[in-house]
């Protein structure tokens, strides 16, 4: 049994950290052009959502990390949460949030690392571009940060 929980921990999953989210019409996304900017409805200031599988398990602040966008995780949800989001068994209840993330007692803050608070709101932020998806996988932030600044 002990080597099926490890098999187990060693499988990947989908991280993705979500903005926000908007609704758009069909013809104003048609005429997205570089340089478009979308105001997202979420202040600079407020936690980012961490999801696995599309399941929101926590929340983080945005941070700077070297040349890398990285989250401090601010808060996780209870354990049982955690592992039905990751066999992909629970939907998202009404407010985004599955049912029992914000029913622990006691949230997993995380404690303090070396990285400062990145805000949206400067003008180093939108450097980057802003595409129309408003998520995006954790795994493949560095290399689309790279490929944005070699662009530039």
């Amino acid at each position: 049994m002990p080597s099926d929980l490890d098999s187990i921990l060693q499988l990947d999953v989908p991280i993705i950290v979500r903005i926000s989210e908007r609704r758009m019409l069909v013809d104003e996304v048609v005429a997205f052009a570089p340089g478009t900017i979308l105001e997202l409805p979420k202040s600079a200031d407020e936690d980012l959502d961490v999801l696995v599988n599309n399941v929101p398990i926590g929340q983080g602040q945005a941070v700077k990390v070297g040349e890398n966008f990285g989250v401090e995780v601010t808060y996780v949800g209870d354990l049982k949460a955690r592992i039905a989001a990751m066999a992909g068994q629970q939907e998202p209840a009404d407010d985004g949030i599955p049912a029992g993330l914000l029913d622990d007692e006691s949230p997993s803050p995380v404690g303090d690392q070396e990285a400062s608070p990145e805000s949206p709101a400067d003008g180093d932020a939108d450097e980057t571009g802003t595409d129309a998806e408003s998520e995006a996988q954790t795994s493949d932030a560095a290399s689309a940060a790279g490929e944005n600044d070699a662009a530039a």
